[in-house]
């Protein structure tokens, strides 16, 4: 799986504001960290698929629907779904485009990126899920934290 973070920046996944290395991930940077964090979601993912077609995410940071007390932590999703291609098993039906080119033994669209996740920048403050913001350790060891990569672990699995 590869990642291609989509942020400008300063934002998000470029995010210079310095970090203290947290949970084994060892980022100096909010962007580093985040980055880390989610190549070791995409690290875990690659351990169960069984495709040979490398499985390309567009990720990046925005602003997520929420509130002091809930928030909308991420979304995700194909950026594409294919139909009646060689391999599809079922004609008519819709396939998101990772799973496409798994079935097909081949990129259906080598131009195009896979799977676009999308990620809230403000969770954690006063206005957003106050007080539980995002933790990028390596560790699951979160705390009151919102898990990072669980979360992208979850996201990452609407792509697929």
């Amino acid at each position: 799986m590869t990642i291609i973070p989509l942020d400008f920046p300063g934002f998000g996944f470029a995010d210079t504001t310095p970090a203290v290395p947290v949970g084994g991930n060892p980022g100096t940077t909010l962007g580093e960290q985040r980055l880390i964090a989610l190549r070791r979601a995409a690290e875990i993912w690659g351990t169960q698929l069984d495709s040979s077609i490398e499985i390309r995410v567009q990720a990046s940071f925005g602003t997520l629907s929420c509130d002091a007390t809930s928030s909308v932590l991420a979304t995700a999703g194909p950026v594409q779904s294919l139909q009646d291609f060689a391999g599809a098993e079922h004609p008519g039906t819709w396939y998101a485009a990772a799973l496409a080119n798994k079935r097909a033994r081949t990129d259906l669209l080598p131009r195009a990126d896979d799977i676009r996740a999308n990620f809230n920048v403000n969770l954690g403050t006063p206005n957003c899920f106050a007080g539980a913001g995002w933790y990028y350790g390596l560790d699951n060891a979160h705390g009151d934290g919102v898990d990072f990569i669980s979360v992208a672990l979850h996201e990452l699995g609407h792509g697929f």
